[in-house]
């Protein structure tokens, strides 16, 4: 299983360094790192390379990572009118534009999430 990571900077802009430094220090998670910033934030994702079950998305200075099983995906997509989602991050950070907070609360599954619009941070399970 995959994992995810979130740093939020008081002090400004964040760097994605602690954010890959906490995702290596759980190599059983996954080798794979994918790391973003956004403004005061950096989220990150591990995965393993022969299994992919974390995705890191962003966009419209927005960053979203999720990680785990979201068993109705593609409800969800469709509700959005997503004809061609670009993956499991994108989608949440597609639903947080059209939900808000309440986004998370749409999909259903075992899985653990943060998004960022730069300033706040948002995690969630």
């Amino acid at each position: 299983m995959g994992s995810l990571a979130a740093v939020h900077s008081a002090a400004g802009p964040a760097g994605s360094a602690a954010v890959e430094r906490a995702l290596r220090a759980a190599p059983h998670r996954g080798s794979e790192v994918d790391v973003l910033a956004s403004g005061a934030v950096a989220l990150g994702v591990s995965n393993d390379p022969t299994f992919r079950d974390a995705w890191a998305a962003a966009g419209g200075g927005r960053a979203a990572v999720v990680t785990g099983s979201l068993d109705n995906l593609g409800e969800v997509e469709a509700a959005l009118g997503l004809s061609e989602p670009d993956g499991p991050a994108a989608t949440l950070l597609a639903a947080i534009e059209a939900w808000g907070a309440a986004a998370p609360a749409r999909f259903r599954g075992i899985f653990a999430g943060a998004w960022t619009d730069g300033d706040d941070l948002v995690v969630f399970r």
